[in-house]
């Protein structure tokens, strides 16, 4: 997973930049694609999806690339999940920005 050069990237940098973002569904495709692009434009990036296995590679890929991410397997369909997971968010970051439901 590489963030490829996109028109208008400093635009994405100017909303983004240092803000935590949640993407969901982020261990593959489209999920995965943004989370990379949005940490290349500077935003702290939590990935969270149901496959630890899938996002450590998303995220060995963003930090490869110098980017910031933290990932969080979570069944977002449960809403013990989905609790347990926000609060681990919270306890480790204390905001959440941007949220992106992609799940």
């Amino acid at each position: 997973f590489r963030a490829a050069a996109m028109p208008g990237h400093s635009a994405l940098q100017r909303a983004v930049a240092g803000r935590v973002v949640v993407v969901t569904g982020s261990s593959e495709g489209i999920g995965a694609q943004l989370a990379c692009r949005l940490a290349a434009a500077g935003a702290r990036v939590v990935l969270i999806a149901r496959s630890m296995e899938k996002l450590e590679v998303v995220k060995e890929s963003i930090e490869d690339d110098g980017g910031e991410a933290l990932a969080f397997s979570a069944n977002l369909s449960c809403e013990r999940d989905c609790d347990r997971v926000l609060g681990e968010v919270l306890d480790r970051l204390g905001r959440v920005d941007i949220f992106v439901s992609n799940a």
